[in-house]
């Protein structure tokens, strides 16, 4: 069995399965990087300079990670990204509509390194 279809088989098999598979492509859309898709180069998080201001930094992340969400998966409507956590990390909190579907939510963390962690 193929990546793709074992992955089509657990969505399928309902949401306590397809939340994990929905989680893992939230955090893959997030992971590209700005150009690391020829097909769509706006899709990504933009690689930030160590001088800009964390809440510079926070805020542009922000507006990121929404319009990757809008432009990577087609099925998400209803998108919204807001900031969340302390001053000391990038936390967001996620939230979308999955078409024909129960709505979406996860906290997303941006490390140092540019790293997502994504947990519900």
């Amino acid at each position: 069995m193929s990546r793709t279809s074992g992955r089509l088989l657990r969505r399928l098999a309902g949401p306590a399965a397809g939340g994990d598979a929905q989680l893992e492509d939230l955090r893959r859309l997030l992971q590209q990087r700005l150009g690391d898709a020829p097909a769509c180069p706006q899709l990504g998080l933009p690689t930030l300079p160590p001088w800009l201001p964390d809440s510079e930094q926070r805020r542009q992340l922000q507006e990121a990670m929404a319009l990757s969400l809008r432009q990577g998966d087609p099925r998400l409507s209803e998108v919204r990204v807001v900031q969340c956590g302390d001053d000391e990390g990038h936390a967001f909190a996620v939230q979308a509509r999955i078409a024909g579907g129960p709505p979406l939510g996860a906290t997303v963390a941006v490390d140092a390194q540019g790293l997502v962690e994504t947990r519900r």
